[in-house]
């Protein structure tokens, strides 16, 4: 199954999962509960979902330095593969991050409770599905914004030619 994820879309995959996070506590997690978030990340699909991070960015570096040197598209792809493995080993730094995140706001039982959920058929369902889910929240989203962003300028237009003014 091919992925297409843009920075985007794992910014708004990043945004919901940092929304799940409810405040339990703001005190230094204990190691059972870094464990468990990290059961929790894993289980959630969170990893799985930033899997293809590191591509992502390196693709879009890439066409940094393509917009303006074309040519260099062979030599730069040779060089993107040629960092994806040492850049893919630092993901972990990012998962090891929101692990400690859900680890501030939720005990080890609440964060146990959590991960036995998505290790339960509907959690599953729920994991398989959400991606989908996501990517059609988020066309929702992004076609409402563009009807808003149309909007205002619309109304701002309106209520400035009011005040004279021919924008």
């Amino acid at each position: 199954m091919t992925r297409v994820v843009s920075i985007r879309s794992l910014g708004f995959a990043a945004a919901l999962a940092c929304a799940m996070v409810s405040s339990a506590s703001a005190q230094t997690p204990s190691a059972a509960q870094i464990a468990a978030a990290r059961d929790v990340v894993e289980s959630t699909g969170v990893a799985d979902t930033m899997g293809d991070t590191v591509r992502v960015f390196i693709d879009e570096g890439k066409r940094t330095f393509l917009t303006t040197n074309p040519g260099l598209a062979k030599d730069l792809d040779a060089a993107g593969d040629a960092l994806l493995p040492q850049l893919k080993a630092r993901q972990d730094e990012l998962m090891g991050a929101i692990a400690q995140a859900y680890a501030r706001r939720f005990t080890a039982e609440e964060l146990q409770q959590v991960a036995a959920f998505y290790k339960t058929p509907v959690g599953r369902k729920f994991r398989e599905n959400q991606p989908v889910a996501q990517r059609e929240a988020f066309q929702s989203f992004r076609e409402w914004s563009d009807q808003m962003s149309q909007e205002v300028i619309t109304r701002l237009r309106a209520e400035m030619k009011k005040r004279g003014h021919d924008i």
